[in-house]
């Protein structure tokens, strides 16, 4: 009996880092953790980031965050922070890994390619906002990587068209318009899309958001998401569910089924979301949440709570 109650115990425990973890920045830059399930804020000023936190994305090491002129790292105890890199005269507003494991951030002014060890790749793109003027800079930059063919994808800034560029030399190699340029960013790429949606991209036309679906051809399919006035500034998509989050400076964010139906809003106006099924899920004592077994004439709690 004790050793099935052990193996029962140990299914559980592994089952609890299955969850998704769901953090977003804030409009004012703090980092917060919310409950994917609910939407509930479980943590506020995450490691301390309580302001200038922009673009999030996951990666082998942890979160990393685009704050200031710095990408940090974020490991999954939710207090360890490391720098990854350092810009001079440039604000990182987003970030994306490819297949190999090596990032990509956008900043005002250009993109950049790291090494998973830190190094610079490559530099392309340069002067983004010039092409915008001087204005819409701080609206922020949006980038995804097409996961067929590597590509890179980078909308925003007030830019009428998501660019395409070779990852290899950072040559231009296409773009995609019909986007109204209001400061909309955000690409998203879903390789198990629902209906042939593969890219997503956001929009905004006469104060209405949008967010616009593509196949994998990059022929537009259909804008949804209708009737919401928010300026969306960035798109996170679970590939397990095919759930996405929605961040917009104006309004709560909001969390959309594969569909695109609107499941619930959460945390408030932001600038940046990712989501993981790697990241650790904390397990911290919550009251009215608990795994009572005994072993022997002993007694063991589990407590499980997604916090910082």
């Amino acid at each position: 009996m004790r050793h099935f109650l052990l193996f029962f115990l140990i299914c559980s425990l592994l089952s609890m880092g299955n969850a998704t973890v769901l953090f977003m920045t804030t409009q004012g830059g703090a980092l917060l953790e919310i409950d994917s399930d609910t939407g509930t804020t479980l943590a506020s000023n995450v490691a301390g980031i309580n302001n200038n936190a922009r673009g999030l994305s996951f990666g082998a090491d942890g979160l990393y965050i685009a704050r200031s002129n710095e990408v940090l790292v974020l490991s999954d105890d939710r207090v360890t922070l490391s720098s990854f890199a350092n810009f001079t005269s440039e604000t990182p507003q987003d970030m994306t890994f490819d297949s190999n494991g090596n990032l990509y951030v956008v900043t005002n002014l250009n993109v950049h390619k790291f090494n998973a060890q830190g190094n610079s790749l490559l530099t392309f793109a340069h002067g983004l906002s010039s092409a915008t003027g001087s204005g819409n800079t701080n609206k922020g930059w949006g980038i995804a990587i097409n996961p067929l063919n590597g590509e890179v994808f980078v909308q925003g800034g007030g830019t009428t068209s998501v660019r395409r560029f070779d990852p290899n030399t950072g040559a231009q190699v296409g773009s995609i318009g019909g986007f109204s340029g209001f400061g909309s960013s955000g690409p998203a790429f879903n390789v198990n899309g629902a209906n042939g949606e593969f890219f997503y991209a956001l929009n905004t036309i006469s104060g209405v958001d949008q967010i616009r679906a593509f196949d994998q051809d990059l022929n537009f399919l259909r804008s949804f998401f209708p009737n919401h006035v928010g300026n969306p500034i960035d798109l996170e998509i679970d590939l397990a569910t095919g759930e996405m989050y929605l961040i917009n400076t104006v309004n709560a964010a909001d969390k959309l089924d594969a569909n695109g139906n609107v499941l619930f809003s959460f945390g408030t106006t932001g600038r940046g979301v990712a989501v993981s099924q790697t990241f650790n899920v904390s397990v911290v004592p919550e009251p009215g949440s608990f795994l009572l077994l005994v072993l022997g004439f002993g007694g063991l709690f589990v407590s499980r709570r997604r916090n910082a």
